[in-house]
């Protein structure tokens, strides 16, 4: 991959809010959010359907404007995407250009950049590798099965080695066994490149086994109801650590929290 040792970006934010307004009213998605997530930090976004998750992740992309409120990455103020950033959706199917092979799916961020051919060709294979997607380089989209289509949506979010990775359901449109897989690759692959990661699910279960921290969002305008420290060592491991009594201590504190 492209800058192997660059470090993970912080994030800051201060009193976010996001409205839409219509000609008949104003609606109030998100209300005073306020957080500061370190670099190389794992989080983890929870709540209800709907409540907001989604709509704060893309505000910290730079997809969407706050309507106000103080968004800084790596101390900059948020204005734009930042082409340190890496961004994966469930929605796989759509993501991929289905006549393009896999390899040049993964090499789109290459494009309008002067990078030597040889150099991108080595980190194409480097990913490829790395998601175990060699064998799979010159097959189109439409040929893979919807997890493979996924890991090839998140290697070309790695591919330029980004310092701030975001996730929006990334696992939500595969099997549960797939989907245990790859929480474990994308936590393999965030903790080696120290990239700072925040992920949206609406699984606590998920949430806790990948993050360092869980924040859970609540209420309408959604707040911060509470931020969550999970104290599980890293690498975790998808059976010891779910029956692990502090993982189930805290998914069950979780659990009480969203229904109250």
């Amino acid at each position: 991959m492209i800058n192997p040792d660059s470090a993970g970006l912080d994030v800051t934010a201060s009193k976010l809010t996001k409205s839409y307004t219509n000609s008949i009213k104003e609606l109030s998605v998100l209300e005073d959010i306020s957080l500061n997530i370190h670099s190389g930090e794992v989080v983890a976004i929870c709540g209800r359907s709907g409540i907001g998750k989604s709509t704060l992740l893309r505000i910290i992309a730079g997809l969407i404007p706050a309507t106000s409120g103080i968004l800084k990455i790596g101390g900059n103020d948020v204005v734009e995407p930042t082409l340190e950033m890496g961004f994966v959706t469930q929605d796989y199917s759509r993501s991929l250009l289905p006549w393009f092979s896999v390899e040049k799916n993964v090499a789109l961020p290459f494009r309008g950049k002067n990078i030597d051919k040889e150099k991108r060709r080595k980190a194409v294979q480097e990913i490829l590798e790395s998601v175990g997607l060699t064998q799979f380089a010159k097959y189109y989209p439409w040929q893979l099965s919807g997890g493979m289509q996924q890991k090839v949506a998140i290697a070309r979010a790695l591919i330029l080695s980004p310092r701030l990775l975001l996730l929006d359901e990334p696992f939500a449109s595969v099997d549960a066994q797939l989907r245990l897989e790859l929480e474990d690759l994308v936590a393999t692959l965030v903790s080696k490149k120290k990239i700072t990661t925040i992920i949206v699910t609406h699984d606590m279960d998920e949430a806790i086994y990948m993050a360092d921290r869980v924040i859970l969002l609540s209420g309408s305008p959604a707040k911060i109801k509470k931020i969550y420290v999970v104290s599980l060592k890293k690498p975790r491991n998808q059976i010891v650590t779910r029956e692990n009594s502090t993982f189930l201590k805290l998914r069950n504190e979780l659990y009480e929290d969203l229904k109250g």
